[in-house]
């Protein structure tokens, strides 16, 4: 499954069942409820141990995982987080809520004991760009795109030769 925003109206469907669905899906997730009444939640994995250093729309203090991840679905932009796993003198833990993911910033992604990443799940997760190809997710609609090293084609970049132009 990947990254989606689900809507239901409350209405239809009672919150306490809701909430139980959320908790069987196999990744984290995180939800919100609207004035509209209406609940929206997106699917994260778990990267731990591993933060990104990548600029930060928030920096906030949480009593959990969950709560951050809540956070980065009701902040516009946020695409990835990361929290500390040790909670302070008041039992609350550090969120960074992040305006990017591992995909844009590979090189800044990387092991730090204490701290756990969490990031939008798109088709990325996959590896699916091969030859050392980069993957670009798209979250709006589910995809991605490979941006390809020089002497290789194709949607994974699987293709491999030494093109020159589009007749070889």
């Amino acid at each position: 499954m990947y990254f989606s925003v689900f809507k239901f109206t409350m209405n239809t469907l009672h919150l306490s069942f809701i909430l139980h669905l959320l908790h069987a899906v196999a990744f984290e997730e995180a939800f919100r409820a609207s004035n509209s009444g209406v609940i929206s939640f997106g699917n994260f994995f778990h990267h731990k141990d591993h933060k990104l250093v990548a600029a930060t729309l928030k920096d906030e203090r949480v009593e959990s995982s969950d709560e951050c991840l809540v956070r980065c679905v009701q902040t516009h932009g946020c695409l990835s987080v990361n929290v500390n796993t040790t909670g302070d003198d008041q039992g609350l833990y550090v969120c960074e809520l992040l305006a990017s993911d591992k995909y844009e910033n590979q090189s800044n992604f990387r092991p730090s004991k204490g701290i756990d990443h969490y990031s939008i799940a798109n088709p990325c997760e996959k590896k699916p760009c091969q030859h050392r190809g980069k993957c670009v997710p798209f979250y709006t609609n589910h995809t991605y795109k490979c941006e390809c090293p020089a002497g290789t084609l194709g949607q994974d970049c699987q293709i491999t030769g030494n093109y020159r132009n589009c007749t070889d």
